[in-house]
């Protein structure tokens, strides 16, 4: 059997064939790999200095769709031991590079608009175990482990996601909470 998306997709008659027809990442392949320049995300305000930009390797059966998004993706951090969801952030095709050549998270400030390497002040970094994309190839999984203390979000927990919200259904109320 195939992968999942590329089965629903195929009962949908023309978007299997643009699945199907989709071109590998224009560039020079080094065996399995591709080197690629990815395109210019939307923070860059010139064409002019691309050549500082990083040429990244990835594999040549897929890329990362910064596109959708204006040249972010989400990216989702998980705790390798645990499963727990610790963060969501999200990367540019930057700070991507960067999370690939140092083996920690990096992620792209929308709200500082600069580069951030999460842990880089607390000592609470996130080291990356494995990586996975979703069937779109428009969200990234981090399985990682946590550096120093454990606590990832800046209000001092392990997960950013604490808050619980109240769901009303059929006339009833229910409370999700953290498990």
């Amino acid at each position: 059997m195939g992968h999942p998306c590329r089965r629903t997709a195929a009962a949908s008659g023309n978007k299997a064939k643009e699945i199907r027809n989709r071109k590998k990442p224009a560039g020079k392949p080094i065996g399995g790999l591709f080197r690629v320049r990815l395109p210019l995300a939307k923070h860059h305000k010139s064409d002019a200095n691309r050549e500082n930009e990083p040429i990244i390797m990835m594999e040549s059966n897929g890329t990362i769709d910064f596109e959708k998004m204006d040249g972010l993706v989400p990216g989702v951090v998980q705790d390798a031991r645990t499963g727990e969801v610790l963060m969501l952030g999200f990367l540019n095709p930057v700070s991507y590079a960067q999370t690939l050549e140092t083996g920690f998270v990096t992620f792209w400030s929308r709200t500082r608009q600069k580069l951030w390497r999460k842990g880089e002040t607390s000592g609470n970094r996130l080291r990356v175990v494995s990586a996975a994309t979703d069937c779109d190839n428009d969200t990234l999984l981090f399985r990682v482990e946590v550096e120093g203390d454990g606590l990832v979000c800046h209000e001092g927990t392990i997960s950013c996601f604490t808050r619980s919200l109240e769901l009303s259904t059929a006339g009833t109320q229910t409370e999700v909470a953290r498990g």
